[in-house]
């Protein structure tokens, strides 16, 4: 049997959980290095981390082991973990939504 036929048991099957997991984990590293940079490696940051991300959804599809209504399903689940640790990681910094001043550049 090929290993491809193997992951063809149905839809929505746990085969296309490295796609979300891909999204969450590409995206949390692309967050994480917008923080921890200048401003100079934030756009670096994200279209590295958003072709790594697409490239093992297609690579899914492409190989035709998951049907691409699976991977998109996935990819709208992933982005809405990533959002949600985005926003938790972003309360841990501001807690009781108390930011921190601007100061005025003279």
């Amino acid at each position: 049997m090929c290993w491809t036929c193997q992951a063809k048991a149905g839809a929505f099957q746990a085969g296309t959980a490295p796609v979300q997991g891909a999204v969450v984990a590409y995206g949390m590293l692309a967050y994480l290095a917008i923080r921890v940079t200048t401003a100079r490696w934030h756009a670096p940051a994200v279209l590295a981390a958003v072709p790594i991300a697409l490239t093992i959804g297609a690579s899914r599809i492409l190989l035709q082991v998951h049907y691409t209504s699976d991977v998109v399903a996935r990819f709208s689940s992933g982005l809405s973990w990533l959002v949600l640790c985005i926003a938790w990681c972003e309360s841990r910094r501001h807690p009781c939504g108390k930011h921190a001043p601007v100061s005025a550049a003279a």
